[in-house]
């Protein structure tokens, strides 16, 4: 039995029923722009369409598995183009709107879509912003060796508002949690495989040959596994109440960006039109993030001529 879902200009998705999973992938954006996540939703709306009634022994899928189709990239977060414009105009309805699309889709993957599924996020490169809230948004993170993922908000005096620290307190220790949101630093999945924030990292080129591994060990103790998703859905749950309040926080503290924090923020912006190909092509991912981010960001600093 398969799953037939509507084409989606920017999500990609493929079912396979022997593995009772169904792929999808991120396509055409680097970033979230808000085209991306409206078909973000109307897939996990259609996915829900389908399934719901039906009994867990008697659907087609166990697992739901998101990735990128860009080489090297999973997702290089919020808009950041559009968060100055609608800054710089004093949109507030329109930021506001933004923080709820995405918390929309982020609530919804954490409660593995109110389905007897599991949500899998497999990362192939860098997981920036809100694409780090988005592979943490699901009940495994499983990501390669060359990953990379990090929380480049505070550059300019910013924080990510869409679920970073509620899915990481979820995971971590609340010292832990603020360090990661805060620091501006770039962790490797090898780095946060250790300090338990994702479940499971393997070699580069291998995460689909991987994420079939896992699953195929997962699925002898689907009973217990499935039971124990629940529990700690029931210890730490996510409210959408809670998501919603943050990213109300966010909107009015992103509201007060100083120009010259607007322009650190479009400075980054430059990274998130990098075109996969150019991306693949590069001698290593420090060569796509602006200069003042590996000079700096580590330390959790702005460059000097960034202070005016």
């Amino acid at each position: 039995m398969t799953i037939k879902l509507p084409e989606l200009t920017h999500i990609a998705h493929r079912c396979d029923p022997d593995r009772r999973v169904l792929w999808y992938w991120m396509r055409g954006e680097t970033c979230f722009t808000l085209e991306l996540l409206r078909d973000l939703r109307r897939f996990q709306e259609a996915v829900v369409e389908r399934l719901t009634g039906q009994r867990p022994d008697e659907g087609p899928i166990d697992y739901l598995v998101g990735g990128s189709q860009h080489s090297g990239v999973f997702s290089y977060g919020g808009h950041l183009r559009y968060f100055a414009e609608m800054i710089r105009t004093r949109n507030r309805a329109a930021l506001t709107a933004y923080a709820r699309a995405c918390i929309d889709v982020v609530y919804a993957t954490a409660h593995n879509l109110d389905l007897p599924l599991t949500t899998i996020a497999l990362v192939q490169g860098d997981a920036l912003g809100g694409g780090f809230e988005a592979a943490l948004s699901n009940s495994v993170v499983i990501a390669e060796e060359r990953s990379t993922m990090a929380f480049p908000e505070s550059l300019f005096d910013m924080l990510p508002g869409m679920g970073a620290y509620s899915l990481l307190v979820r995971r971590v220790d609340v010292a832990t949690t603020e360090r990661i949101i805060t620091s501006g630093q770039r962790y490797t999945a090898r780095q946060l495989y250790d300090m338990g924030v994702i479940n499971l990292v393997v070699a580069d080129g291998k995460g689909e040959h991987e994420v079939d591994q896992y699953i195929a060990r997962h699925q002898h103790h689907r009973r217990a596994n499935q039971l124990l998703q629940n529990m700690r859905d029931r210890v730490r749950p996510l409210v959408f109440e809670e998501l919603k309040d943050i990213a109300e926080m966010w909107v009015g503290s992103a509201l007060g960006l100083s120009e010259r924090e607007l322009r650190v923020m479009e400075r980054l912006s430059s990274m998130q039109r990098t075109k996969a190909p150019e991306v693949a092509s590069m001698p290593s991912a420090d060569v796509i993030v602006p200069a003042m981010w590996q000079s700096r960001a580590l330390e959790g600093r702005i460059p000097l001529k960034d202070r005016n």
